[in-house]
C-alpha cells in the first residue's frame, strides 16, 4: 500500500469515528478499502427480514391494533420491545414467534424462518434445506403472477418492482 493510499485510508476512517458511520475495513491485493456499512449504531438488525416483516405487518395493522395491544399478546408489558424488534435493535427471541405471529396474524413458521436468518443470517442456506421451500418453484411462479405484493419477502427487491 503506498502511502496515497494510506493517507486516504485514515482520513475515511477519521471521517467515519467523526460521524459515528460504522464500518468495515477490506484488505484485497491492491490495497485497504474502507466501506460504510448500512448497519446504524444500536441497530444491529435493522437489515434482516424479520425486522422489516414486522414493520410492516405493523403498519398494516394502524387503527385495527396498537403495538401495546401486540406486547400484550406476546406476554410484554410495555410495546417498547415490538418497537425495538421492528427497528433491529433486538432479536426477536424465538420463543415468542408463535405469538407474535398469531398477534400479527401471520404465519408461524415463515416468521420462524425468518426469525432464524436473523440469527444466523449466513445459513439461509441450510435453514431452507432443513425446512424446505414454502412452496415448490412452480407454484411460487403462479402465486407472483397472480399477486406479487402478498408473496415476496419484504427483505429482497423486486423484480416486479421496477415495473
Amino acid at each position: 500500500m503506498s502511502v496515497t493510499q494510506l493517507i486516504l485510508l485514515l482520513a475515511e476512517i477519521q471521517r467515519a469515528i467523526m460521524s459515528l458511520s460504522p464500518l468495515s475495513i477490506l484488505v484485497d491485493a491492491t490495497g485497504a478499502h474502507v466501506k460504510k456499512t448500512t448497519k446504524k449504531p444500536g441497530m444491529p438488525f435493522a437489515d434482516s427480514a424479520i425486522a422489516k416483516y414486522i414493520d410492516k405487518k405493523i403498519d398494516e395493522l394502524k387503527g385495527v391494533k396498537t403495538q401495546r395491544e401486540i406486547a400484550a399478546e406476546i406476554g410484554y408489558d410495555k410495546p417498547n420491545l415490538i418497537s425495538m424488534f421492528k427497528r433491529g435493535e433486538a432479536r426477536v427471541p424465538l420463543d415468542k414467534i408463535p405469538l407474535l405471529a398469531k398477534a400479527l396474524g401471520v404465519d408461524p413458521a415463515q416468521m420462524f424462518r425468518l426469525a432464524l436468518e436473523q440469527y444466523w443470517p449466513d445459513r439461509g442456506d441450510i435453514i431452507e434445506k432443513l425446512f424446505g421451500r414454502l412452496a415448490s418453484e412452480n407454484e411460487e411462479e403462479i402465486f407472483l403472477r397472480v399477486c406479487p405484493e402478498t408473496f415476496l419477502d419484504p427483505a429482497k427487491p423486486s423484480d416486479h418492482e421496477s415495473d
